[in-house]
């Protein structure tokens, strides 16, 4: 009977040292993730991969910075339906597609499946340094940021797939 009162006590003990070191309530507070989420960006340029045209973060218009890469699968997967809703998007935000590709010959080989990129005049933006991808923090592909106009700040960021229908609806109006 001993060692059984013994042994729940470590386990209450052992209980009790786990929820103060890893289950920290104020870690996961909510001031805390705002405080994270405010991010800005100034004065970024990049250019195009097809043009060599500059363009600039930020400016007058929300932008949607979508970061991705030819050998990811949900990227492929989502690709399409980025050409697809870009018209509805490029009538309130400006769209950049960064690949974070290391090779052109698959950049290119990936983005002529796509004719009407080009077409379309979606900027195609190459990080072959990934400056833009440390900026930007990318951990997982795709990675979709929502620029805010004139301010530079990041309105929301999107890990994963993106559903390009709600985010050309969603962006319409954003002015936080």
């Amino acid at each position: 009977m001993v060692k059984y009162s013994i042994g729940i006590l470590a386990l209450v003990f052992c209980l009790f040292v786990y929820k103060t070191l890893f289950n920290d309530p104020s870690r996961n507070s909510p001031t805390e993730k705002v405080q994270l989420a405010v991010i800005k960006i100034t004065n970024l340029i990049f250019k195009d991969y097809y043009t060599d045209q500059q363009y600039s973060l930020p400016n007058e218009r929300n932008n949607i910075v979508h970061l991705w890469a030819s050998w990811c699968e949900p990227c492929v997967v989502e690709f399409p339906e980025i050409i697809k809703h870009f018209e509805e998007i490029k009538s309130h935000s400006n769209l950049y597609l960064v690949s974070l590709d290391s090779n052109t010959e698959d950049l290119d080989r990936f983005l002529s499946l796509f004719p009407d990129l080009k077409a379309k005049r979606i900027p195609v933006i190459l990080d072959k340094d990934k400056s833009i991808s440390k900026l930007f923090n990318v951990s997982k592909l795709p990675k979709t940021v929502l620029v805010e106009k004139g301010t530079g700040n990041f309105i929301k960021t999107i890990e994963g797939l993106t559903d390009w229908k709600a985010l050309s609806l969603s962006t319409e109006n954003t002015s936080e």
